[in-house]
C-alpha cells in the first residue's frame, strides 16, 4: 500500500487539509444533495437511489473530486486505503468510488418509467419525492422535458395528487417548474375544472378545486412564472391567455349561481371575471372575437383550425369547455354582465357554443365508433348541468 503522504499528493487541497481525518473533506457550499423518502415501490426507490448516487451527488461535488471519480488515472487514490470521504451534509459522509458516465440513468427512458411508477400509486410518500428529485435535476444542470411535467400532471390529476405538482410550481426557484409552460398550466387547470365538474360545482370537493385554481392563477402574477428572464423555449406569459381567466369565470360564476335560490353577483366578482374574459377573447391583431388560443398549438393544426390528430382535436374541445360553461353560468346571474357589455357577452356566448359544437363534431369524426373520450364525457356532463 502506498504511504499516506504519497497518496495525499494526488488529492485536492481540501482533502489535504483534512489529512488527519482520513482524507475526508466537505462538499462545496450551496450545493444540493437531495435525499428521498422510502416508498412502497421498490423499483421507484431503486431508480431514485440510482439518480442520487450516479448523478446528483457527483455533479454537486467539487471539480477536483469529480476528477478523482471519473479519471481512470486517479482511480487508485480511491481504491487504495483509506480512500477519500466527503461530507455532503452535516449527517452524511460519502466515500468516493470510481465511476463512469455510463452508470447514469438514460434520461428519456428513466423519466418515462418514473412517470409510470408514480401513476400507479396515490401514496403521498412516493409523490413527495418529486420535489427533491427535480431539485437534484436542476442542481445537476439536467433540465426535464416539458412533456414529462405535462404527463406527470395528468397522472397526478387522476390520482388526486395534484397538490404535489402545485408545490413544485410554488418552489420554482428550486425545481424550475414554471407555469409559463402552457401545457403544464393547462393540465393543472383542467384538473381543477374536472374536479369541480365531478362535484357538480358544489360542496367541499368543488371548493377545494376552486381554491387550487385560484392559487394557480395567483402564481401567474409572480416573477417566477411571468418574468421573461426565467422562460425556457416555448414558455409564454400566460397572464395573457384566455384559458386561466375562463377557468376562474367558470368557478366564480358557478359558486354565485349555487350560493342561493336567487343567484346574485353581490360583490361584483362575476362581473369582473366576465369583463376579463371578454377582453381576452378579442384578437390583439384584428380586434375580432377569437377562441383559437394559439398558446396551446402543437404546431400540427391546419390553417382552417381543423385537426388530423384525435388528441389535438380533444384538446381543442377541452380548451373551449371552461369558456362556454363560465359564460353559461354568468348568463343566469342577474347583474353579472354590465349594460354596455351585454351585446359583446351574448355574441361571445353564441360564438363559444358554435365552436364547442364544431369541436365536438370533429372529435366524433376522428374517434369513429369510440365515443368514450374524455372531452366528450366532460361535454355531456356540462350539458346536463346547464340544461
Amino acid at each position: 500500500m502506498a504511504p499516506r503522504t504519497k497518496a495525499v499528493a494526488f488529492i485536492c487541497n481540501s482533502c489535504k487539509s483534512s489529512f488527519v481525518r482520513g482524507y475526508s473533506s466537505t462538499a462545496p457550499l450551496g450545493r444540493t444533495f437531495p435525499s428521498f423518502k422510502p416508498t412502497s415501490q421498490p423499483e421507484l426507490d431503486t431508480l431514485l437511489s440510482q439518480y442520487r448516487e450516479t448523478l446528483f451527488i457527483p455533479e454537486n461535488l467539487s471539480k477536483n473530486h469529480q476528477h478523482l471519480i471519473y479519471r481512470p488515472s486517479k482511480h487508485h487514490i480511491l481504491t487504495n486505503d483509506p480512500g477519500v470521504t466527503v461530507s455532503i451534509t452535516d449527517e452524511e459522509d460519502v466515500k468516493l468510488r470510481p465511476m463512469s458516465y455510463a452508470e447514469r440513468p438514460e434520461k428519456r427512458k428513466s423519466l418515462a418509467r418514473l412517470t409510470s411508477l408514480l401513476g400507479e400509486t396515490p401514496d403521498p410518500d412516493s409523490w413527495s419525492n418529486l420535489l427533491p428529485f427535480l431539485e437534484g435535476m436542476k442542481s445537476s444542470h439536467e433540465p426535464v422535458p416539458a412533456k414529462f411535467l405535462e404527463k406527470l400532471t395528468r397522472k397526478a390529476n387522476k390520482l388526486g395528487m395534484q397538490r404535489f405538482i402545485i408545490e413544485l410550481a410554488e418552489q420554482a426557484k428550486r425545481t424550475d417548474v414554471r407555469l409559463s409552460e402552457p401545457f403544464l398550466l393547462r393540465e393543472l387547470l383542467l384538473g381543477c375544472h374536472r374536479r369541480a365538474l365531478e362535484s357538480s360545482y358544489q360542496g367541499e370537493g368543488f371548493e377545494k378545486a376552486a381554491r387550487q385554481a385560484q392559487l394557480i392563477v395567483y402564481m401567474l402574477q409572480k416573477g417566477d412564472h411571468c418574468n421573461k428572464t426565467n422562460y425556457a423555449q416555448g414558455h409564454l406569459d400566460m397572464r395573457r391567455s384566455l384559458f386561466p381567466s375562463a377557468i376562474m369565470l367558470d368557478m366564480t360564476a358557478a359558486r354565485a349561481f349555487y350560493s342561493s335560490s336567487k343567484p346574485t353577483d353581490t360583490d361584483g366578482e362575476v362581473s369582473r371575471a366576465v369583463a376579463k374574459v371578454l377582453a381576452l377573447s378579442k384578437s390583439s391583431e384584428s380586434g375580432l372575437t377569437s377562441l383559437s388560443m394559439p398558446e396551446f398549438s402543437r404546431q400540427k393544426s391546419r390553417t382552417d383550425n381543423q385537426h388530423t390528430n384525435l388528441g389535438e382535436a380533444q384538446e381543442r374541445l377541452e380548451n373551449l369547455l371552461p369558456v362556454w360553461s363560465g359564460l353559461k353560468f354568468a348568463s343566469k346571474i342577474p347583474g353579472a354582465v354590465i349594460m354596455m357589455s351585454r351585446d359583446d357577452f351574448h355574441r361571445l356566448l353564441k360564438h363559444a357554443g358554435s365552436e364547442v359544437r364544431a369541436a365536438e363534431a370533429e372529435v366524433k369524426a376522428l374517434a369513429g365508433d369510440n365515443m368514450d373520450r374524455r372531452s366528450l364525457v366532460l361535454l355531456e356532463q356540462l350539458r346536463q348541468i346547464h340544461s
